[in-house]
């Protein structure tokens, strides 16, 4: 029989379900039955994870071996908590890194390579991306010159600059430089389809309303014809500009409603003007990748000069590292059990590296098809935490990958018993994604909350109307004073309670229990959290500002 540390494990575990702990537990395990230290490798999401894993691995092997009997074990454990560091226990960036300075010359880097951290990182590109502008802004192209026209009129509403928008998006080519394949670019005769538009929006406007004239909300529509019949007749026609101006009235006559002849042709129009953006966005953005594609080059070229290896650069050169036969056999006996925390926010790359040296057959290349060696690999995940589109994280590959390695035998495990919270909020947690997110894992257990205080509160507003109907503008105004009375009222008067987490008590409720989650701070340059820390200081309430820009 095949007994539990010679198999491999996915376990699947909701939150507060002591996934971690499973985790640190078998890894005290695996030293126990005899697993020299130095070939284990713990991956975590983060440094501070990282660093937490390693304390909670030396008290639980302290732990472990004061109850130990057998003085074999006892001293394995003892030579493991003094030669911990030994073990690899951090992020996939710095076990990639570790992985490049062990085998430099199969990898092609630099033996004394520096990492760039994410700040770093940027700071070279933003460089780069400098000099790049610098030189193309003297001669645009007609993809550049056509998003910097789409951009201009975004600015103007977001108090964001265009040039910093396309470094964005040349940013987002460089994380993804893995697919460096260029995009696929469709015929589209943008002239002809704007043409056809511009017809259609003239004719509209000689449709007579119900009044006779023209309606002053239909003044977007009328100026840009008449902008463009000036144009055509001085001869100066801007189709870059013609072409933000048409995607951009949907927006700008967004208030435009009615029964009549006139907003029927409107509506018709506004839905032609839809479906050409869809083919305009993706002719615009395959133009412009094999634009930007030169800064990504720069950009590369600027690190391999200076010695220097960003996140994507260790990932890379790792995956490419693993795809050497004789690097790739060596590695995989000098590391002989991995651990991945938060496996759900891992992507293809990590995914394959980690597949890769797992793998029992050191001559398969192929991540997908490599078959864990028994008991080599242990991830825990739990894809309702992923964080979407966070460095590529990807919930689906997650799901996939455990349900091909549960067909190559690898065992799997499921975590649902929490006591993070209260009953009461875990089954409205359930209640609220069973039926949204695929494979829903139910959360558990929980812990009773106190008799005659509701769990969940919908915190209704006091004044949501405006001169007849709800207004999101009345609701937004009023919500700072309705949310700071609350929390007032929460800590001076309700007689609440909270779980302290450190002893496990009720307690009443005090300000730092509470936190105020924004979806975003500003909204069109304005600061929505002013209000807020205003109504807050008003009557009293001890409070901190901490965050980003998005929620």
């Amino acid at each position: 029989p095949i007994s539990d540390l010679d198999r491999s494990w996915v376990v699947e575990a909701s939150a507060g379900t002591g996934k971690t702990t499973a985790l640190v537990d078998r890894m005290v395990e695996v030293i126990a039955a005899g697993t020299p230290v130095e070939t284990i490798v713990a991956v975590t999401f983060t440094h501070a994870a990282a660093g937490n894993m390693k304390l909670r691995v030396r008290h639980e092997l302290e732990r472990r071996r004061a109850r130990e009997l057998d003085p074999g074990v006892r001293q394995r454990l003892a030579d493991a908590a003094r030669s911990l560091d030994r073990a690899f226990i951090g992020t996939i960036h710095a076990f990639c890194a570790q992985l490049l300075r062990r085998r430099p010359v199969e990898a092609r880097v630099d033996p004394v390579f520096q990492e760039l951290a994410q700040p770093d990182a940027l700071r070279v590109f933003g460089g780069v991306f400098r000099r790049w502008t610098e030189r193309r802004l003297s001669e645009p192209s007609p993809a550049l010159s056509r998003a910097l026209a789409r951009l201009a009129w975004r600015a103007e509403r977001e108090s964001g600059e265009p040039l910093d928008e396309i470094r964005k998006a040349a940013w987002n080519l460089a994380e993804w430089r893995d697919f460096d394949a260029p995009w696929a670019q469709r015929p589209f005769a943008r002239d002809a389809h704007m043409a056809a538009l511009i017809d259609t929006a003239e004719a509209t406007l000689r449709i007579p309303a119900r009044s006779g004239q023209i309606p002053e909300n239909f003044r977007p529509l009328r100026e840009f014809v008449l902008r463009v019949q000036r144009a055509r007749q001085a001869g100066s026609v801007d189709a870059d500009r013609m072409e933000s101006e048409l995607l951009r009235l949907p927006t700008e006559m967004r208030w435009v409603k009615g029964r009549d002849a006139l907003c029927a042709a409107w509506e018709e129009l506004k839905l032609a003007i839809e479906a050409f953006r869809q083919p305009a966005d993706a002719d615009l953005a395959a133009h412009l990748r094999d634009e930007l594609w030169e800064v990504v080059c720069l950009y590369q070229r600027e690190k391999d000069r200076a010695g220097q290896l960003d996140f994507m650069d260790l990932l890379l050169r790792a995956r490419d590292l693993l795809r050497h036969d004789g690097a790739r056999a060596d590695l995989q006996r000098v590391y002989q059990r991995i651990f991945v925390d938060e496996f759900q926010d891992t992507d293809p790359l990590q995914a394959e590296i980690l597949l890769l040296l797992a793998a029992a057959d050191p001559a398969e290349r192929d991540w997908r098809k490599a078959r864990p060696a028994p008991g080599k690999l242990y991830v825990v995940g739990d894809p309702k935490q992923s964080i979407y589109r966070f460095r590529r994280a990807d919930a689906r590959l997650f799901h996939r990958i455990c349900q091909d390695l549960r067909g190559d035998g690898v065992g799997a495990r499921e975590l649902t018993r929490s006591t993070r919270s209260t009953q009461a909020i875990q089954s409205f947690v359930n209640a609220a994604f069973e039926h949204s997110i695929a494979n829903y894992l139910p959360l558990e257990g929980g812990v009773e909350g106190p008799a005659g205080q509701p769990a969940i509160v919908a915190l209704p507003m006091p004044f949501p109307y405006g001169t007849r109907n709800l207004s999101n503008v009345r609701i937004d105004a009023c919500s700072p004073n309705a949310v700071a009375a609350f929390i007032q009222w929460l800590c001076q008067e309700s007689g609440w309670k909270v779980r302290d987490r450190g002893s496990g008590t009720w307690t009443g409720v005090r300000p730092e229990h509470v936190c105020i989650l924004f979806r975003r701070f500003t909204n069109y340059g304005t600061d929505l959290t002013q209000e807020y820390v205003r109504c807050l200081e008003a009557r009293g309430i001890a409070h901190l500002l901490v965050g980003s820009k998005s929620f």
